[in-house]
Parts: structure tokens; C-alpha cells; sequence
């Protein structure tokens, strides 16, 4: 492109050649092509092409400017060093990196794998000194998370080491304080060190590595040096200290070094890009000369000032406050907000709106629909699906949040534990079965009648009242299940999985039907072979457990994001982090409420100590500031018409971003208009709900009958389970889908039969000690275990710890209790509640009582609600309450959660009007079971619900 296209702030931009500069270009201000022609110009300078490095941040970013590139000048694409930070220092490593003690044959891990490697040596690393519970997943996250937060704020073990040792230790809670902290440093070190000895690095160790080559190697600074006069980075906003630290280390100081970027388009710092990079290039190179691009020419007048007027709110905390967008186009539409009053509203005006851009000869392609969070599309997806509309997700989802990969997961589940009835149930409605709703729900009715595993129950299938066809299908699934059974002890589960590919026809059906689908199931075939490649041992027994921890982290589907292919033409669905450096004529952005965007403020277990920062620790203004920043970008996503899309109802308020920011007063932001759409009356959600559970083969299931209003027997249990979520209560107690046993269920019911026991003995004055209470738990945990992966040493040595701990907290003042598994049935409403209570205890010189309830799960000391507030809501003690007063005429003094595992106790009381109250709450419970009202209420407790793999509302 000749220079006289270019305007004066692009040339001096281009023409800058000694010297450190920075570009400053906002949305649409052609910086790619500056950046691109910038080359050709330094080429044309003198500089050898050979001698130019052009840093990126993504391979996506690499490829284009390779292709720009060789649009301008063809021949420079063969010499000039196009890559991305990662794969530059990765490269270094593997050259260099025997002098940090790193194999010659270095592999770059992705996020999963290193998760990997951390659970593979979570024994030998001693974990369990930093977490009391047999859930590590949890655990094993966090750790990676801090320790690539110590990696960008450059953090060496030793560092970690070096602070713990250098912290007091007076008292008691500073010596704790010290032991963590060495404990972190200590796990940090070893895990380390033996992925070095191994030659396994991760991206942030490549740039941690690279610096320390860099920095105390200078025969390695010297060669690297001497090979660069140039040195370009897109996308700069997207760096942070460690990288900008490594750039000045490769740069000599007569090197031209020129940043391109936007500190307002700064959105990752997740990944831990900093959004403070341009002060930090600014110290690390003085005398940068900076010149800004604000001549904008794809964005319109009336998105320019909506998208200033947002990001003008995060004030001083921008890299030039004052700076200002000029729009160059001649499109005068005003931006569209509009208001909903609930998100299924909200999906069927899109959908309408975006019917009408197609009937009026706008392209699929030239549409673009952005959330904040993949899910948020779900209900816009099932609304374009219907009507037909031509659609393409192409947000970053995780591996295992696609339909395929639970089904496949499922197999895997299901030959490993035959009595998983939930695996077995969802397959009947996958391509491996695809048996259609109304024969699942048949199968279901007969099943719920035998009170058996389903797997177990093939062997009579032809007893049911199924279809033959249907028949059929179960027994040549049947047969292949046996095969692949008597395989899994010696083959890898890969090769299992490529079994059941080729002998259930489901590639053949997915080749036909949804060849999407077949995509990820070959990503994820792809990935499980580079998991067994790290581990011993590639048997089913050994990688299933690997395999669940990774689905349960929510582990993305590669490091970096997913190609997917612009020129389909569809309307492209994707999250606002992923349409970063696209661009549409008509952008649609949903859900602009509280608590999706911005989305809440989340911090993690540990952070990276003040005294070894480059930068301030995130904290809840930052985070509201990089929300704007995100939302900045997808709004300037838009060449021609912004649509944002909002919310207000109960509950629900449209985005802080938009009432006070864009648009405070819509009577005076004439570039807006503001459309309140009037309230839909809400249609009957729970049949739909059940009926989508097995939509992806067919819709054919028949709504059942109404019962009779008869009476209801009600453990706690289920009155609990159906105030949670009554389509939860609707799998367990309507269809009475069998539940295998976890690790947490067997060691739970092993430390509850222990406790039982440890104190009927006190009941009969045998005055056990700490040895009867272990005998007792392993005797119980003998009974309960069933062998295989799932249940692992670890989990059984928790249990005993437990059990350690409480004998030694308590002893020598056990009481002796009144009554132990006390059971109870009352009646209210002609309906019968019954359960059992733990323990109770008669309080000496009263006539009152306390009653003990055990848990062997963890304390909620980490989470929103207070163990203190979830004891005083626990529907558990006030139905205790009502059968106190109404079984045995207690006087109840106090209630008490007993948690074993951390040995603590939380107590409340109930007064009459919360005995009151849960009265009436049963009886409403009851009469929305009776009027069969399974409405699924999607919550976090989703991720832990045993049916959330069935569920199609679940929140995962």
C-alpha cells in the first residue's frame, strides 16, 4: 500500500527507525497494516531481513501477519522472524536449556498435562500438607494457578523458599503462616525440578527460563543479540513484566525495539498479561517515543462515543487518560439497547431481529453474537436451531463441556464401574445407542420396577416392553461392553475407545448427522493419546482417574484458542475474549447484566507475596476496570450496528456498564436508542425441561399423568434434594436412576459406622480408646469399598486421619450420648416425614438435649456462605426440630454440625417460628412433588450434583 493511503500519524509511525517506540492504536486505526509496512520500511532502511523479529501472541496473530505481509512484500516472508513470544524462548530453551539443568529433548506441556504430572506425584510431593480432604482436583488447580502467577511475576522457587524462611515465627499463627509458605515453595521446587530432569517445560517456564538463560549466561545474551536489529510486538497490551524483562534482554542498546497496542484493550490478564505494560516499557526502555493512531476508520460516530464514554470511566488507570478516538466513517446508526425482562425474552428478540438482517440480504457471515461466558449463548443457540438460522460457536468451550466427550467419558465410566446407572443412561441417548426419548423413558419405568444397576439388567431385556429394534440395539451394545471389559486391564483407553468407534457405528452416524461433533471427538481421542504418552501406565485403571480430574478443572480444549473458519457462512456465536481482532457489520452482545458482565471478582487460595510482586495483586476494583476494558472490545467489534442487550427483572439489573457508564440517561444520549421490551407472560418451563433431556435423537416422550393427591413418605434427604433442585429429586425418586458409589460416600458412611460404634461402646461403659475407633473404621471401610481407581489409598488414610484427629482433640471427655441413629416419623399434611438423627446428648443438670450431626465432607470456610449461616438455614436441624417436639418432646438446646475432618463444630438453635416456617415448607414441597413440578434450578451446586451429565439445564 503506497504511503500517500496513510495518514500522518501511520507514517510517523512507519518512518521511526531509531530509537524505542511505542504505537498506541485503538479499534480500527490500521495497526496491522503499520505494523506490516513498518517491516518493509526498516527492510528498505538496510536492515537484513534475517535480523528482524516480529513477536506475536497467538499462532492466529502469526498467520495473519505472515499473510499481510506477504500481501505488501512476498519476498520478506521467507527471512524475517515471524513467531509468538512462547515459541521464541521455547526454541531458546531447547538450545540452551542444559544450563538450567533441562534434558535436550525439552516438550512443551499444555495446561492438562501439567496437571497430570502434579496429581501423578501428589503421594511423593506429600499434598495432604496443605489440604485435609481426598478431593485434590481442587487443590492440584490452585497450585498450578499460583505458580504461573509466580512465573509472570518472575518468582524462582528459591524465591519462595528464600521469603518463608525470612518470615517471623513468634507465636503460633506466624510459625503456620511460615510453614505454608515453605510448603508452597517446597512443592513449587520439586515439581520443577522433575519436570526439568524430564525435559517437560510449560509456557511460563520458557519465559522464566529464557530470562535466567539471558541473564546469567551472557556468552547466551551476546549471541542472541547480536542476530536482532529490529524487534516489533503486536498486540502488546497482551504482554506483561517477565516478557517485557525478556525483551530487553534480547534487544542490543542500539537495537530498534517498536509496541503496538492498546492498554484499553487489555483483557488477559487471566493468562497474566498486565494492563500496566506500557509504564513497564516505558522504565524498561527510556526516551520511547510514543505515537498515537486515533483516526479510526471501521467504526461509526455513534459506537465510537458509546464505547469512549465506557472506557472513560476506569479514569486514571489508563496509559494516556486524555486520548480520543476519531471515527472516519460516514454510517450514521445509532447504537440499540435493548431491554428484556428475562433471558429467554431476550434470545427470541435477537433471534427475530437477526431473521430480519437475513430477509433484508445481510450475509450469516457479517454477524457476529458475543457473551461474556460460552453459556451465555445456550439460549439464543436453541432459538436460532429451531427456526433454522445458520449458526457457528466458535467460543473457546472447554474439552469436556462438549456433548460427545461426556458421552465418551461415560463409556470409560461405565467400564470401569458396571453399576454406573447415570453412564449407562446416557448412552441410551447418544450416537452409540440413539435409542429416542420415549424408549428411554420406557426403559426407565421398567428398570426403577427392579431396583437393580442397569447394566445388570440387560441380561433380562427382553422382558421389558420395549421396541425389538430397541432390544436389539441394547444387546449389541451389550456384547461390545463385554469386549472392550475383558480388554480394559491390558490395553490403553484410547485403544479402547478406537474400538468402540469402529464397531458401534458411531462415526458412520456422526459423519452423516454432525460432523461437528465428530470434530471433537477426535480432538478429544487426540488429546487422551498425549495424556497416556506421560504416564507409566496406560490401562483404563490407571487413566480414568487422571482423565476425571482434568473434566473436573475444566481444563480447555488446547493452550492456545481454537481455529475455526471465518468464511463458513454462518452467524458466528462466540465470547467476547475470543472476537478479539475480528470485526462484523452488525455485533450482538447478550446478557449486559450484574453478575455475568461484569462478572464476579474470584480469587484464588494463595497469591504471589507483595514482597516479590512486579505489579498490585488483583483486587475487585481492577477486576471491574478489565471487565470495561472487555466490553470495550466487544463493542468495537462492530463496523456498521451495535445491538447490547440487557435485562431487567426481579433480581436482575441490566450492567453498571451500561446505566452508568454508556448511557445514564437515555433522554440524553441521542446516539442511542433505547428499547424497553414490555413483559412476556412465562411459559411452563418443566415439562419442556424433562423433555429435552433426550432431544438430541428425538423429541417423542409423552407427558406423563398426573397422580392422585396421595400422601407422601419424605426423608429429609429427599425434602432437601427437591429444595435444591426438584428435577435432581425428579431423577432420584420418579425415574429412581441407581447412584454408584463415590470415594467420598464410601469413607463418609466408613467414618459415620466408626463414630456409631466408638460410642455405643461408651453407651455400655467398654471405655474404648483410639484403636477401637480405627478397628471400627476399618472394618466399615472394608465392607463399603469396591475396588478400583476411583477410590484410592489416599481416600481411605483421610478417613483414618480424621478419626486420629478427633479421638486426640476430644479424649478423655467423650460423653456418653442419650441415643445414637435415632430414627423419627412424623406426619404433616397426612404426609409422613422420617430420618434418623446421629447422635443426641443429654446436657448434665437439665432437662434439655443437643443434637449431633456428623459430616465428613469439607467445611465451607472457602466459600460465599458461612458455615455459621449455612448451619442456621440447614432444612436438616429444623426437621430435627419438628420431630423433637413432636416424636419425643425434647427441649432442643442446640444444634450442631460436627465436621470431623477439620474437627469443627458449628452451633444454632430454631425458635417456634422457624418450626413454624418448615411446616409450611414441607407442605409446599410436597404439593409441588405431588403436582410434579421438576423444574431444574441451575445453580453452581450443579458441578457436584451426580446427574449433571443428564441434566441439559445444568451449570458447569
Amino acid at each position: 500500500m503506497p504511503k500517500d493511503s496513510l495518514n500522518s500519524a501511520q507514517k510517523e509511525a512507519i518512518e521511526a527507525r531509531s530509537g524505542n517506540l511505542l504505537i498506541l492504536a485503538g479499534p480500527g486505526t490500521g495497526k496491522t497494516r503499520v505494523i506490516t509496512q513498518k517491516i518493509a520500511d526498516l527492510v528498505e532502511s538496510g536492515i537484513a531481513p534475517e535480523r528482524i523479529l516480529a513477536v506475536t501472541f497467538s499462532r492466529k496473530a502469526t498467520q495473519e501477519m505472515e499473510e499481510r505481509l506477504a500481501q505488501h512484500a512476498p519476498r520478506l516472508t521467507e527471512f524475517v522472524q515471524i513467531s509468538t513470544l512462547h515459541a521464541w524462548c521455547v526454541n531458546l530453551i531447547q538450545n540452551h536449556g542444559f544450563r538450567l539443568g533441562i534434558g535436550r529433548k525439552v516438550r512443551l506441556m499444555t495446561e492438562s498435562q501439567s496437571q497430570l504430572i502434579l496429581r501423578q506425584l501428589a503421594g511423593r510431593l506429600q499434598l495432604e500438607r496443605l489440604s485435609k480432604s481426598s478431593f485434590i482436583d481442587n487443590l492440584i488447580g490452585e497450585l498450578l494457578t499460583f505458580f504461573q502467577d509466580c512465573k509472570d511475576e518472575g518468582v524462582w522457587p528459591e524465591d519462595l523458599l528464600q521469603f518463608a524462611q525470612a518470615l517471623p515465627g513468634d507465636d503460633d499463627d506466624q510459625l503456620k503462616i511460615k510453614e505454608e509458605w515453605w510448603v508452597l515453595g517446597d512443592v513449587y521446587n520439586s515439581l520443577q525440578s522433575y519436570c526439568f530432569e524430564n525435559g517437560l517445560i510449560d509456557f511460563g517456564d520458557a519465559l522464566l527460563g529464557s530470562v535466567r538463560l539471558l541473564e546469567e549466561h551472557p556468552l547466551v545474551r551476546q549471541q542472541v543479540q547480536a542476530e536482532l536489529d529490529a524487534i516489533l510486538v503486536d498486540e502488546f497490551q497482551d504482554t506483561n513484566w517477565i516478557q517485557i524483562k525478556l525483551l530487553r534482554l534480547i534487544a542490543h542498546p542500539e537495537a530498534h525495539v517498536a509496541v503496538v497496542g492498546d492498554d484499553d484493550q487489555a483483557i488477559y490478564r487471566f493468562r497474566g498479561a498486565s494492563y500496566s505494560a506500557f509504564q513497564f516499557f516505558e522504565a524498561a526502555f527510556p526516551n520511547t517515543k510514543v505515537v498515537e493512531l486515533t483516526e479510526t476508520y471501521r467504526l461509526p460516530p455513534a459506537i465510537v462515543r458509546a464505547a469512549s464514554d465506557l472506557i472513560k470511566a476506569n479514569g486514571t488507570n489508563r496509559f494516556r487518560p486524555d486520548k480520543k478516538l476519531i471515527s472516519k466513517s460516514e454510517i450514521k446508526e445509532n447504537v440499540q439497547v435493548i431491554q428484556s425482562s428475562d433471558y429467554e425474552q431476550e434470545a427470541a428478540w435477537v433471534v427475530r431481529e437477526i431473521s430480519k438482517l437475513l430477509q433484508s440480504g445481510v450475509m450469516p457471515s457479517e454477524i457476529g453474537v458475543l457473551v461474556r461466558a460460552h453459556n451465555h449463548a445456550e439460549l439464543f443457540a436453541q432459538e436460532a436451531k429451531r427456526l433454522g438460522l445458520p449458526i457457528q460457536s466458535v467460543s473457546h468451550e472447554a474439552l469436556f463441556d462438549q456433548s460427545i466427550v461426556q458421552d465418551l467419558v461415560s463409556i470409560l465410566l461405565l467400564v470401569q464401574n458396571p453399576e454406573d446407572s447415570i453412564s449407562f443412561l446416557r448412552l441410551l441417548d447418544s450416537p452409540f445407542l440413539g435409542l429416542g426419548s420415549s424408549e428411554i423413558f420406557k426403559f426407565c419405568q421398567w428398570a426403577g420396577k427392579q431396583r437393580k444397576p442397569y447394566l445388570e439388567l440387560l441380561a433380562e431385556i427382553e422382558n421389558s416392553s420395549l421396541k425389538p429394534e430397541t432390544i436389539a440395539k441394547i444387546q449389541s451394545f451389550k456384547k461390545l461392553y463385554e469386549e472392550i471389559s475383558a480388554d480394559s486391564h491390558r490395553l490403553p483407553a484410547s485403544s479402547l475407545l478406537s474400538k468402540i468407534y469402529e464397531e458401534s457405528g458411531a462415526v458412520k452416524y456422526l459423519m452423516l448427522t454432525d460432523k461437528a461433533s465428530l470434530t471433537k471427538l477426535a480432538d478429544f481421542h487426540r488429546q487422551l493419546v498425549e495424556w497416556e504418552r506421560l504416564q507409566e501406565r496406560k490401562e483404563l485403571q490407571a487413566i480414568l482417574p487422571l482423565i476425571l480430574s482434568i473434566a473436573r478443572h475444566e481444563t480447555q480444549l488446547q493452550s492456545e484458542e481454537r481455529e475455526f473458519d471465518l468464511s463458513e457462512e454462518s452467524i458466528k456465536i462466540l465470547s467476547v475474549h475470543s472476537s478479539k481482532g475480528l470485526e462484523f457489520e452488525y455485533v450482538f452482545i447478550l446478557s449486559l447484566v450484574g453478575r455475568r458482565f461484569p462478572g464476579n471478582f474470584k480469587t484464588h487460595s494463595w497469591l504471589v507475596p507483595n514482597e516479590l510482586r512486579k505489579e498490585k495483586a488483583p483486587d475487585k476494583a481492577s477486576h471491574i476496570e478489565e471487565e470495561r476494558r472487555l466490553l470495550y472490545v466487544g463493542m468495537t467489534r462492530a463496523k456498521k450496528q451495535l445491538y447490547l442487550n440487557c435485562l431487567s427483572k426481579k433480581g436482575t439489573k441490566p450492567s453498571l456498564f451500561v446505566t452508568q457508564d454508556i448511557c445514564p440517561d437515555p433522554k440524553l444520549c441521542s446516539w442511542i436508542n433505547w428499547i424497553e421490551l414490555p413483559a412476556e407472560a412465562s411459559a411452563q418451563k418443566s415439562y419442556e425441561q424433562l423433555t429435552r433431556l433426550f432431544e438430541r435423537v428425538e423429541k417423542t416422550c409423552e407427558q406423563p399423568k398426573k397422580s392422585q393427591a396421595e400422601s407422601l413418605q419424605l426423608s429429609y434427604t429427599q425434602l432437601e434434594k427437591y429444595d435444591r433442585c426438584p428435577l435432581a429429586y425428579w431423577f432420584s425418586y420418579v425415574l429412581r436412576i441407581p447412584t454408584p458409589a463415590t470415594a467420598s460416600l464410601v469413607v463418609g458412611s466408613a467414618v459415620h459406622e466408626a463414630l456409631e460404634r466408638f460410642f455405643k461402646a461408651i453407651q455400655k461403659d467398654e471405655s474404648p480408646n483410639k484403636e477401637s475407633i480405627l478397628q471400627y473404621y476399618e472394618e466399615a471401610y472394608a465392607r463399603e469399598y469396591n475396588a478400583g481407581p476411583l477410590i484410592t489409598e489416599r481416600d481411605h488414610d483421610l478417613g483414618k486421619q480424621a478419626l486420629d484427629s478427633f479421638y486426640d482433640a476430644n479424649t478423655p471427655k467423650f460423653p456418653k450420648p442419650m441415643a445414637l441413629e435415632k430414627a423419627f416419623s412424623f406426619e404433616i399434611g397426612g404426609h409422613q416425614v422420617r430420618g434418623k438423627i446421629d447422635r443426641v446428648d443429654a446436657i448434665d443438670a437439665s432437662d434439655e438435649v443437643l443434637i449431633i450431626d456428623y459430616k465428613t465432607g469439607k467445611s465451607r470456610s472457602n466459600e460465599k456462605e458461612s458455615d455459621l449461616d449455612f448451619a442456621k438455614k440447614s432444612l436438616q436441624f429444623s426437621i430435627y426440630a419438628l420431630a423433637a417436639q413432636k416424636c419425643f418432646d425434647w427441649k432442643v438446646r442446640e444444634f450442631q454440625f460436627l465436621y470431623v475432618y477439620d474437627n469443627l463444630v458449628l452451633s444454632t438453635t430454631r425458635d417456634a417460628q422457624q418450626i413454624k416456617d418448615t411446616e409450611k415448607k414441607i407442605l409446599e414441597i410436597a404439593e409441588q412433588i405431588q403436582a410434579e413440578n421438576f423444574e431444574a434450578r441451575p445453580a453452581m451446586h450443579c458441578r457436584y450434583c451426580e446427574f449433571n451429565r443428564l441434566c441439559p439445564s445444568a451449570k458447569l
